[in-house]
């Protein structure tokens, strides 16, 4: 894990203007927007940095007010989007009553 620090190094400092990141291999948080354009750099420039995104395991968690428009931002892009939580390496993200299911 240390070597994938290091070698996506570069790429965490080439998106950075585009989101908060906060680097736990690959989340991060900020406007919707801006979240589809890091999204779009990870994809396309992340396997020159051994970073290969993948749409079907990764999830948006956005506030209920924000669902219709993340959904329609992230349309094309695989990601899917919810308003629930969900389950990250053992630990829970998301609504306290997920968490607390």
């Amino acid at each position: 894990m240390g070597m994938y620090a290091l070698g996506v190094l570069t790429l965490i400092k080439q998106l950075d203007h585009l989101a908060q990141q906060i680097w736990f291999t690959d989340d991060a948080g900020g406007k919707l927007t801006q979240l589809r354009k890091w999204w779009d750099m990870i994809v396309s420039l992340g396997p020159s940095y051994g970073c290969f995104a993948n749409p079907s395991k990764t999830w948006l968690i956005v506030k209920p007010e924000h669902l219709s428009n993340a959904t329609r931002i992230f349309h094309d892009s695989g990601v899917r989007v919810t308003t629930e939580g969900k389950r990250h390496l053992g630990a829970v993200l998301g609504k306290k009553s997920f968490i607390d299911a």
